[in-house]
């Protein structure tokens, strides 16, 4: 397999960060994906890209996806149990923790436990920051 131009090693290798799935990620525009990821100046470039994220990577950022998980909406999950929605990669699916097809053909779905994830945020925060009332007003402070 020929080695597709470096446009396409960076695009590849930034949508297979994305989504962890070297098929999808090549889209067949690049080529094989698994074969991809073999190359060198692939997996150089996956981790110059890892890299530069983890620098990008802010505190903050990480406390307000954590907040969008415990505090977010499940419309989505309910849009896919009932079959509104056809295309599934226009759904945000982040909140789904298990799919299941029961043997009567009904779809059952398990949501992320967010008690869960809010006592892990909390303890994490109070290790980290010193303290609960650090975390929450600076979760505060980001919708003002």
């Amino acid at each position: 397999m020929k080695l597709p131009e470096q446009a396409t090693v960076r695009e590849f290798a930034y949508r297979y960060l994305q989504c962890l799935d070297a098929e999808k990620a090549a889209d067949g525009k690049a080529g094989d994906g698994v074969a991809l990821l073999s190359k060198p100046a692939v997996q150089d470039e996956i981790q110059r890209q890892r890299a530069l994220f983890n620098r990008q990577m802010t505190r903050e950022d990480t406390l307000r996806r954590l907040y969008g998980l415990v505090f977010g909406r499940c419309n989505d999950c309910v849009k896919l149990v009932t079959g509104e929605v056809k295309d599934l990669d226009a759904l945000d699916l982040s909140l789904l923790s298990e799919l299941k097809r029961s043997d009567k053909g009904g779809l059952e779905i398990k949501l992320l436990n967010r008690g869960e994830l809010l006592r892990q945020l909390l303890d994490s925060a109070a290790e980290q920051t010193g303290g609960v009332m650090e975390l929450l007003q600076a979760m505060q402070g980001e919708d003002d």
